[in-house]
């Protein structure tokens, strides 16, 4: 699972983790990685975190997560799963 937090026009930070199933609609993650890219330069992060979520679709496009914070976001896809260079 992989998080982006885009700044145009060439700057991103990515944090990356690993996740499983646990049960049918929780999934348990927790971080492994977390990058800052700036033009020309890529820092490298100590990742720090991990939780769970709840899933609810709606459809094939959106989705209601519920998460171990108590934070309720709602998703809309925008293509095919991508990862972040």
């Amino acid at each position: 699972l992989q998080n982006v937090i885009t700044f145009p026009p060439s700057g991103a930070f990515c944090v990356d983790s690993g996740c499983g199933a646990d049960g049918a609609q929780r999934v348990q993650f927790k971080f492994n990685a977390a990058m800052l890219h700036m033009p020309g330069r890529v820092l490298q992060l100590p990742p720090f975190g991990q939780g769970w979520f709840d899933n609810c679709w709606i459809d094939d496009q959106v989705r209601v997560a519920y998460d171990s914070r108590g934070d309720v976001l709602v998703v809309q896809r925008d293509g095919a799963p991508r990862n972040f260079p």
